[in-house]
């Protein structure tokens, strides 16, 4: 037996009366159901129910997202919600999603054996799917998000792995062991800079002043969807930021430049010249991956401890934390989206630097360190 309840619904925008209607299977569910649409229309909160499914909507999101976001976040948030959240749920009407619907959507991940997702990565569905639920609110396309407060309550803690990049001694090993590299210009501004992939590879000679010992990073080089992307870097503060060049960057900033010379006067008319800094023989872009796979050789090449080209970045941001550069300042060098992203990263090195200035502090006070 079904339970069929017409209630009724705010005026239109012509002031006509207006009625909706929905089946039920049981007559506690009816009720529970038509008291809440009354109390909504008495508060002026009701929202209609969408009969839109959740993957419609998602995928229609998505096509929004990509008027402002970069190529490179949209099909990170694709491959997301295509994966975890529409084989699961995506059929459900949006206007009926419920926080038992995301019980059952990570419940099903959980069991996946194939794919074993962590509780960072857990996290990162939820978010992609809470701001696309999130836009439906504002929208009035559903009452409310369930998926605001989801991950508190229910998902495990994130991950935090403290970052453990090279020591200072193990990245000079690396830096020493590439000099005579092709491109041992860019593992030292990655080590040194803490450039992001993207931002190395995506260099152009106008983006330098040697006069002026400076570089401005205005854009990034990406994979989206298996094609190489160029476009802003990964945040808003990272764009246009300006890093001051040694003196030992410069020279090798003019080798690198009279190699690149030679080579583009060896392959003569094939050369492709876009301006880039780094490049392959004959002038075209370097894909992303094969920078990291190169990095991982190399690194093994000098006997180093396994880590990750990103963690070169890491190993940057440790040494300005180490030798007492304000936390704000290196937020703003390296592009980090705000201090927190720094704090939350680094903390437990600004912890260490905090110790080492209060020891320093008191060995002054004591009269065991000299004033210059």
């Amino acid at each position: 037996m079904r339970y069929l309840v017409r209630y009724e619904k705010p005026p239109g925008l012509d002031g006509k009366r207006r009625q909706g209607k929905r089946r039920f299977r049981t007559a506690d569910e009816a009720d529970n159901f038509l008291a809440g649409q009354v109390a909504a229309v008495a508060q002026g909160t009701f929202v209609d129910p969408s009969r839109e499914t959740l993957k419609d909507y998602l995928r229609a999101w998505l096509k929004r997202k990509a008027r402002t976001l970069r190529p490179g976040t949209i099909s990170d948030y694709t491959w997301r919600l295509e994966k975890f959240v529409i084989p699961h749920i995506g059929g459900v009407r949006l206007g009926d999603v419920r926080i038992a619907h995301l019980d059952h959507m990570f419940d099903e991940i959980a069991e996946d054996e194939a794919h074993d997702v962590g509780p960072t990565s857990l996290h990162s569905i939820l978010a992609v799917l809470s701001s696309a639920l999130g836009e439906a609110e504002e929208r009035e396309q559903i009452a409310r998000n369930p998926a605001r407060h989801y991950g508190k309550r229910n998902l495990p803690p994130k991950d935090t792995p403290k970052v453990s990049p090279w020591t200072p001694a193990q990245t000079s090993v690396f830096l020493a062991a590439v000099a005579g590299e092709r491109d041992a210009l860019l593992w030292r501004l990655y080590a040194v800079l803490g450039l992001r992939r993207g931002e190395g590879i995506g260099l152009r000679w106008v983006d330098v002043d040697l006069d002026a010992g400076q570089l401005t990073v205005r854009q990034a080089v990406t994979l989206a969807g298996g094609k190489v992307v160029v476009g802003k870097p990964k945040t808003k503060a990272g764009e246009d930021r300006v890093a001051v060049l040694d003196a030992e960057t410069i020279a090798a900033f003019k080798a690198h430049r009279k190699a690149q010379a030679a080579e583009r006067l060896k392959a003569g008319s094939v050369y492709e010249d876009n301006g880039l800094i780094f490049c392959d023989e004959i002038g075209r872009m370097i894909k992303p991956p094969a920078v990291s796979h190169r990095f991982r050789q190399l690194a093994a090449a000098a006997g180093l401890p396994r880590v990750r080209l990103h963690d070169l970045r890491h190993g940057a941001v440790s040494m300005l934390i180490a030798v007492g550069i304000p936390l704000p300042v290196v937020s703003k060098l390296v592009g980090h989206a705000s201090t927190k992203t720094t704090s939350d990263l680094y903390g437990h090195l600004v912890e260490g630097a905090a110790v080492a200035a209060a020891d320093a502090v008191v060995a002054l006070l004591s009269g065991t360190s000299a004033v210059s």
